[in-house]
């Protein structure tokens, strides 16, 4: 059949050389290699991720998308050490990008420095207040360091600036549900059936809690 002919398998593709002397002094950003090495890294291919990200440096040295991409993968290896000195350049280069900040919020938490991450995170909602995802990893950051009432303000912060998002909804049902808030766990997963997300999911994370305030009278 036709989708057959054309089918590609993705794990075959080879990364292209950069033909630096047709680009020559010019000052170009990478883009195919960069959007290439995204989709390897998102599809768990790290060794062409990686073989991508090495041309994009060689097209721009100073590429911090290439960096990130690296740091994320050593972090997924836990090669701590390369990952902090990837990341770093990537933060050097792009000191204000979202992406990366996010992936050093990801080291710091990995590396158990919740102090750090807390700080990277709150660095991220501020240069964008009205970033969703901010606020949920600052929230998770707040949850590491056994802070649930600022883990639970940041995370509502998230709903009201992004309510499509399922798990915002659930973990900020668990973080009531933990603080014996079944009261607001309950709104928080009506909220969720209202607007239309994994409703089966949250019709029985519902029952579950209704149940519970039940036994409890």
């Amino acid at each position: 059949t036709l989708i057959n002919r054309l089918k590609v398998d993705i794990k075959r593709i080879k990364s292209r050389k950069a033909d630096l002397d047709k680009i020559g002094l010019k000052n170009v950003y990478p883009d195919p290699y960069v959007n290439r090495a995204w989709i390897f890294y998102c599809l768990g291919l790290d060794e062409q991720a990686l073989n991508e990200t090495k041309e994009a440096l060689k097209v721009l040295p100073s590429c911090a998308q290439a960096y990130n991409i690296i740091g994320r993968i050593y972090i997924k290896q836990k090669l701590y050490e390369q990952a902090f000195e990837t990341l770093r350049l990537a933060s050097i280069y792009a000191p204000f990008d979202a992406e990366t900040l996010i992936s050093l919020g990801n080291f710091y938490t990995e590396t158990g420095k919740s102090n750090d991450s807390l700080k990277i995170y709150k660095k991220l909602t501020k240069l964008n207040p009205y970033y969703a995802k901010g606020f949920y990893l600052l929230s998770r950051a707040y949850t590491q360091m056994k802070n649930t009432k600022l883990a639970i303000k940041s995370l509502r912060t998230a709903l009201k600036l992004d309510p499509f998002i399922a798990c915002y909804y659930q973990e900020l049902g668990e973080l009531l549900n933990k603080n014996n808030d079944f009261k607001g766990a309950a709104q928080v997963y009506k909220d969720a059936i209202d607007t239309g997300l994994d409703k089966n999911n949250f019709y029985n994370l519902l029952n579950t809690i209704r149940n519970k305030t039940e036994v409890r009278k």
